[in-house]
């Protein structure tokens, strides 16, 4: 018996986790822009007192900058709300240090200007030859987030060489949410919590 509730509970693991990656794969639309890329902006849903915003960058569509050099991106910023509290950070699945930075960007990077916007910069390490992400974490400050299409805003500051500028990307985008993430997530957290009673019990017999 306990051998098939195990096998059983395998499968759902397997299974409510290939679902999670799934969509969270799939659910996501990406806009190209032309000659700078695909993006996509996504509300993760709130992480404590802070609202999780994943931005996404495929390079589909990229055309690079003419002088030689592979092209990579050096800072990126966000707009979900009209304006925003203190305090944030932010995370990337580009290689670097990514340092959080309130406001936009302009010719040189984050410049702090505090408009709604919130920042990412880390020089030379996000080539545009390959996907990155990257996942802030903002003080909405009780203002709403901008869902209607078209609402929220991207920025992006491309180089080819340390210090000199190129494509800055300064775009509308609507900001998505995944769908059912929430009841898939309870599907898994359940198979887990199932699973470590089970693996108890075993133990102690």
């Amino acid at each position: 018996m306990a051998t098939k509730l195990i096998s059983k509970l395998t499968v759902l693991l397997v299974l409510a986790t290939l679902v999670v990656g799934a969509r969270s794969a799939s659910a996501l639309t990406f806009t190209t822009f032309t000659g700078q890329g695909s993006w996509a902006l996504v509300d993760n849903g709130a992480v404590g007192s802070l609202e999780s915003i994943g931005l996404f960058f495929d390079p589909t569509g990229y055309t690079d900058i003419p002088g030689g050099n592979t092209d990579f991106i050096n800072s990126v910023a966000v707009k979900v709300s009209n304006a925003l509290g203190s305090g944030g950070s932010v995370s990337s699945t580009a290689p670097g240090t990514w340092t959080f930075v309130p406001g936009g960007l302009s010719n040189g990077g984050c410049n702090g200007v505090l408009d709604g916007f919130a920042c990412a910069q880390d020089g030379t390490t996000a080539l545009v030859t390959s996907s990155w992400s990257w996942t802030f974490l903002l003080n909405l400050n009780g203002n709403a987030l901008l869902t209607g299409t078209g609402g929220a805003s991207i920025k992006a500051q491309f180089m080819d060489h340390p210090g000199q500028n190129g494509h800055i990307l300064s775009q509308g985008i609507t900001l998505q949410t995944v769908p059912d993430r929430g009841s898939t997530i309870a599907l898994l957290g359940w198979a887990l919590f199932a699973f470590g009673l089970l693996r108890r019990k075993r133990s102690k017999s």
